[in-house]
């Protein structure tokens, strides 16, 4: 069994193979917005990853600035991923925030409006899957990284 110690400083027992996840469940009433991240023993920790040993846990929320990084690079990642399935003959290049967006650069042939739908859906299909461990994603920020051909 693993001694945890919770956010709240009281010591609890889990079995071998524990996740932040699944501790995180049981935390998220405790937070205004879903956990983005976990952190074991001080350091951040992917909330899919077992926990090693025994320790210390907290949660990094969606609507702190960390959480929101961790967010961004997942919605970030996701993105790549559908558009090098759908499209492997370009390559997508994140150049730098704007705002709330992000500037993408797609090198290669220039993408059309359908070619956006389809990122999204594969986006979407990816998550359903489970493919990414990625959850609670929004999509309407796909319409806000632009796009363009270099």
């Amino acid at each position: 069994m693993l001694q945890i110690t919770l956010p709240d400083g009281k010591q609890k027992q889990f079995p071998e193979g524990t996740t932040l996840e699944q501790i995180g469940r049981k935390w998220k009433k405790h937070y205004d917005s879903p956990i983005a991240e976990g952190v074991f023993n001080g350091v951040a920790f992917s909330l899919q990853q077992k926990i090693p040993g025994d320790g210390t846990v907290d949660f990094i929320p969606i609507d702190s600035d960390e959480g929101m990084r961790v967010y961004v690079r997942s919605l970030t990642f996701l993105c790549i991923v559908a558009m090098q399935e759908l499209f492997p003959d370009r390559r997508i290049e994140v150049r730098n925030s704007l705002g709330s967006a992000l500037y993408c650069a797609v090198h290669g042939e220039r993408l059309l409006p359908e070619d956006y739908a389809k990122a999204e859906k594969r986006m979407r299909q990816i998550i359903a899957q489970k493919a990414l461990n990625l959850n609670k994603l929004t999509f309407s920020c796909i319409y806000t990284i632009r796009f363009s051909s270099a």
